[in-house]
């Protein structure tokens, strides 16, 4: 009889953290996901505009980021997004545990092809 209490304890409080737990990695695959698009389709946007993207998103996602927690750096056609921020996980009931959640995507921009390039103008 105790052993299967322990047993409901155990598998209670491990479906109590997965339940805290999911919420905050599905917004982190989200928000990756963002980043990674943001990254992709830069194009000629400054740095400036990128971060100001990325913090448009983290604002709508409801995440705790700070502006100085993203670094983006351009090298022509290769765009670099860097981005940290902690979340406080409740693993154990009243229990927390600070994450501190880092992001590095990268994207290459691909100038479409016109009419001009086919025709070799």
């Amino acid at each position: 009889m105790v052993r299967t209490v322990l047993k409901l304890a155990v598998v209670a409080l491990v479906l109590h953290a997965l339940w805290r737990i999911s919420p905050v990695y599905l917004d982190y695959v989200k928000f990756k996901d963002e980043l990674t698009q943001t990254a992709r389709f830069a194009g000629a946007r400054g740095e400036g505009e990128i971060v100001a993207r990325v913090m448009e998103v983290a604002t709508s996602m409801a995440l705790p980021i700070a502006r100085d927690a993203v670094h983006v750096r351009k090298d022509r056609d290769h765009t670099f997004i860097d981005a940290t921020y902690t979340e406080n996980l409740e693993v154990l009931p009243r229990v927390t545990y600070p994450w501190t959640i880092r992001i590095s995507v990268d994207g290459w921009t691909v100038k479409p092809i016109t009419a001009d390039d086919v025709l070799g103008r």
